[in-house]
């Protein structure tokens, strides 16, 4: 979503035909289990399920074309233009069922990729440790070690050595 588009619930005209706007929201919130780069946006737009207008078709439209422009891109560096920080967007899965994920801006601005993805990390773990701890509770059995996947090499290997780097 253009961090300058403003959607409200009164502007704009009312969609003829609200069904197909309800569909592709809907659409793409399935896709979120894949794609959690897109939540914020998709949860934006969910918001105007009740009476769609056109400028909400517009934007849920250019979520389409960002999704089509984007199907080799995985890492989010310093995408805020205002303040270059990071988005961290992870899924945990519980054997084939996705059962939390995440989208959110990072507190800190990374100087570079392997960084906002060694974060984002440790995000994830963070979460797992929450959630394997919450399946012991309800004496659920989990394989461990947990396996956690990540698409940048760098963050990868900072993670496996264990010494102290400045700025993780």
């Amino acid at each position: 979503m253009d961090l300058n588009t403003k959607l409200h619930a009164d502007s704009g005209a009312l969609l003829p035909a609200s069904e197909s706007y309800k569909s592709l929201v809907g659409k793409l919130l399935f896709l979120t289990h894949t794609r959690p780069d897109i939540c914020f946006a998709v949860q934006h737009l969910s918001q105007f399920l009740k009476s769609p207008r056109v400028p909400h078709m517009a934007v849920a439209r250019l979520v389409l074309r960002y999704l089509k422009g984007t199907m080799d891109i995985d890492s989010d560096w310093a995408t805020c233009p205002d303040t270059s920080r990071s988005v961290t967007g992870f899924c945990i899965f519980l054997g084939n069922s996705l059962v939390s994920w995440k989208s959110k801006k990072q507190p800190i601005a990374s100087l570079s990729s392997a960084e906002a993805e060694y974060r984002a990390s440790s995000k994830v773990v963070a979460e797992l440790t929450w959630f394997s701890r919450l399946l012991a509770d309800f004496a659920v059995p989990i394989m461990v070690p947990l396996s956690i996947f990540c698409d940048n090499q760098a963050a990868f290997h900072i993670s496996k050595n264990p010494v102290f780097h400045e700025r993780t």
